[in-house]
């Protein structure tokens, strides 16, 4: 059962790690994007430097 658990837990995040890729990628597409991403808010939200 545990090595079941794992490996679905371990599917999940692949899927996951998957979808944010796509989100990201769909996110620059946007037309605001540099801008939205240049703000010191949201990168503190994404954890990155302003």
């Amino acid at each position: 059962m545990a090595s079941t658990l794992a490996t679905t837990v371990l599917a999940l995040d692949e899927e996951i790690a998957s979808i944010d890729l796509k989100i990201a990628d769909r996110f620059r597409e946007h037309r605001d994007a540099e801008v939205i991403v240049s703000c010191q808010a949201w990168a503190r939200c994404w954890g990155r430097s302003p």
